[in-house]
């Protein structure tokens, strides 16, 4: 432990809080995602049966990957938030609200002339 033990063990138990609440509002998006996709009122006769749930849920998790650094940032935020926009522009077309739009709390990456941020 560093100099102030106190503070240390506080914020890891606060980081330890807002994982258990990121994982939860994921799992329960996931939750909704899935009963939508299998509702006729929604999806008619095409509802998605559970061995396509089961594609879609790995196909969500390895793409949910492959974009992480979008929202979380890093060196390669700004880049990932441009395939992200690139990726959903394909089918939305001008629809698409650009990323900073979306994610108003996501501060935007800025470079200096020199290079750096």
């Amino acid at each position: 432990m560093g100099k102030n033990g106190y503070l240390e063990k506080r914020q890891a138990a606060i980081n330890i809080w807002r994982q258990a609440e990121k994982d939860t509002i994921l799992q329960y998006a996931i939750d909704i995602f899935l009963i939508v996709l299998n509702d006729p009122e929604v999806m008619g006769k095409g509802v998605i049966g559970k061995e396509r749930m089961r594609k879609i849920m790995t196909a969500f998790g390895t793409t949910y990957d492959d974009y992480n650094d979008a929202i979380h940032g890093g060196v390669e935020a700004d880049y990932a938030q441009e395939k992200l926009d690139d990726r959903l522009r394909a089918f939305l077309g001008d629809d698409l609200i650009p990323f900073h739009q979306r994610y108003e709390w996501i501060r935007k990456e800025t470079y200096n002339k020199r290079g750096g941020r």
